[in-house]
């Protein structure tokens, strides 16, 4: 495929922008951890609303969006109501401009590590204002032309654009739709968001709108997706094989916008493809590396590590976290898998221990540590397909043929997660307050010795001496005894 030079031009000027807004923005403000992690907690409303919308749409989000309705119909497209995101660094670059994909790859994740490198959070949320306001405008401009484009006639999808769920994979619709709704609730990128902002209030507000602005970034790629599945892309300039290949319908965004758009417009929505990418990559980046420094390295590792510490073991985990994202974008395929991916580890590995962790009072680390081992192993042993993982436990009514678990697994393997974290946590509280175990034997000092305590095992002890004196009264006269003998003697 021949290199797309206006768009590869587009792409250049859009990476030079983004780049430049998020030095400045970093250079602007503090390099403390707190500046780093959470901005200052000095977010306001606009800002903190468009990083918050960022959290949510990403490059799996728009491109997956767009795949999923042309192939699969509306009722399958779950990505609007989770706000999970996978890391989908370069797949549309090379889609678009014909760009070989490992440079593609390459150039957007070294793009997002170097601001995030450089200013933290207050870098990513001020560039997520800038791609966010690329997305919706890049992808809504494209829409006219492609619906107006001669290959694009919609009688091709009447009747199949809302597509349909087949009774036998009824477990897996709800299994999908569980993962993506709850595994969205425990997102560090969010949460650390809401933290940045300067009030609860400004929090929620924000929240709010993210939401609004999320849903209508929803509707750009599912319309131009549409388009996708009803276009005669004999017709069109697109030259690659026909019928289009799994592979190629992955792309359908890009590809759209390539062929049933003029070249200027082309150029815009490639920047608005850039900025979904760039929003993806720089939040998990960012997320990933403030978790590894702070709750990590300061809380775990090195309790008095100095803040100019702190924030070097930060940017060390953006360039690792970058390579190893990188990495992980060539070698899966499935960009809207990895969306779905996202959502469900997160279910499985974390939406069990926040609710623990609200409302379980007598929670603990033994019931947080078991749960996690049970969901993850449950989860794991079930198999998964994007990542080439055979199944090992095959539950109820899996299929053979296809190796797919058509049963629920994965709200089972969260079920379950959630079921040992609060069996656990109340058998251990039980034990240890109740004195069937001894303190000493508390590992993880959920259940320190407090000092009423202290002072029943000081009595204890004292009574345990005054009756070693009363049981052995002789012993203690002829050693009196003995004293005064020797004592006699000497004198």
């Amino acid at each position: 495929m021949a290199v797309f030079i206006a768009g590869l031009i587009g792409t250049i000027v859009f990476y030079i922008v983004i780049l430049v807004i998020g030095l400045i923005a970093g250079r602007k403000k503090s390099t403390s951890s707190d500046s780093q992690f959470l901005a200052n907690r000095d977010l306001g409303l606009f800002v903190s609303s468009f990083t918050l919308s960022a959290t949510m749409v990403g490059g799996a989000y728009i491109s997956g969006t767009a795949s999923e309705i042309a192939t699969r119909g509306l009722v399958n497209t779950v990505a609007p109501i989770g706000y999970n995101i996978g890391i989908a660094i370069g797949a549309s670059l090379k889609s678009i401009i014909g760009l070989d994909m490992n440079v593609a790859v390459i150039s957007s994740a070294c793009v997002a590590v170097v601001y995030t490198f450089f200013g933290g959070l207050y870098s990513v949320a001020y560039t997520d204002v800038i791609q966010l306001i690329f997305i919706g405008v890049g992808l809504t401009i494209a829409l006219p032309f492609v619906f107006t484009n001669d290959s694009v006639d919609l009688s091709r999808v009447e009747g199949k654009w809302l597509g349909t769920v087949p009774i036998e994979h009824i477990g897996n619709y709800i299994d999908t739709f569980a993962v993506v709704v709850f595994g969205g609730i425990p997102w560090q990128s969010y949460y650390q968001r809401v933290l940045a902002c300067n009030s609860p209030s400004l929090a929620r507000n924000a929240t709010l709108v993210s939401i609004i602005y999320s849903m209508l970034l929803f509707l750009p790629p599912a319309f131009l997706g549409l388009a996708g599945a009803s276009a005669d892309w004999n017709s069109t300039s697109y030259e690659g094989n026909l019928p289009l290949s799994g592979t190629d319908w992955e792309s359908i965004l890009p590809m759209v916008l390539q062929h049933l758009c003029p070249t200027a417009v082309a150029v815009i929505a490639l920047g608005a493809l850039s900025a979904a990418v760039m929003s993806s990559a720089d939040s998990i980046i960012l997320a990933v590396g403030s978790v590894v420094a702070r709750n990590i390295y300061q809380n775990i590792l090195r309790p008095n590590a100095s803040d100019r510490e702190v924030v070097w073991v930060f940017r060390i985990c953006v360039v690792i976290v970058g390579i190893l994202g990188t990495v992980f974008a060539l070698t899966v395929q499935s960009v809207y898998g990895l969306l779905i991916l996202c959502g469900d580890l997160m279910a499985v590995s974390q939406f069990p221990q926040l609710i623990c962790a609200l409302w379980l009072e007598v929670g603990n680390t033994y019931g947080s540590l078991v749960g996690l081992i049970v969901g993850l192993l449950l989860r794991v042993l079930g198999g998964e397909q994007v990542l080439g993982i055979d199944a090992v436990i095959k539950y109820p009514f899996y299929d053979v043929k296809h190796n797919q678990q058509k049963f629920p697994f994965k709200v089972v393997a969260m079920l379950c997660s959630l079921g040992a974290i609060i069996l656990t946590s109340y058998v251990t509280h039980f034990l240890f307050t109740r004195h069937y175990l001894s303190k000493k034997f508390d590992i993880f000092r959920c259940f320190p010795v407090i000092e009423k305590e202290i002072g029943i095992e000081h009595e204890n002890d004292l009574m345990l001496q005054n009756k070693n004196k009363n049981s052995y009264p002789n012993l203690e006269n002829s050693d009196e005894k003995a004293t005064l003998t020797t004592d006699q003697k000497c004198n």
